[in-house]
């Protein structure tokens, strides 16, 4: 968004905060965009999200509960597995804000490193971005 822009680019404290709670904003940002509209995939998405925390609180109890989101939330942010945020999004080129990193680590990360091809392509699923990369390199 735009005025996520405007502030990360002055504060250094505002990124740190940026990052570690980035999953949140990724939550919200779709309320905030000028066409937000919801697809049937999604609408699915979200039931079977809902259906599976239910069931974890269910079968397992509240504990088992907190900790699926407690992991979930630290699982982006400053966590080692997500620094990959700061690699693709960093502006090492002026002008140039998205990067791809080409390695081993694409995979446990579900292709997340072939940045430049996901937001070419957003709707692309991940496990077809190396085609696409080699379609386009």
């Amino acid at each position: 968004m735009p005025w996520e822009a405007r502030i990360s680019a002055d504060h250094k404290w505002y990124k740190y905060f940026f990052y570690s709670i980035i999953e949140v904003f990724y939550a919200l940002r779709p309320i905030f965009m000028h066409n937000p509209s919801i697809r049937l995939d999604e609408i699915i998405n979200y039931i079977a999200i809902l259906t599976t925390n239910y069931l974890i609180y269910y079968y397992w109890g509240l504990n088992a509960f907190i900790f699926t989101m407690i992991s979930g939330a630290s699982s982006i942010g400053p966590h080692p597995a997500a620094i990959h945020i700061i690699a693709e999004h960093y502006e090492f080129i002026e002008g140039q804000e998205t990067y791809d990193y080409i390695g081993w680590w694409n995979i446990p990360n579900l292709m997340l490193g072939l940045h430049v091809e996901h937001h070419d392509f957003p709707n692309c699923p991940w496990w077809n971005l190396q085609k696409i990369r080699e379609i386009a390199p």
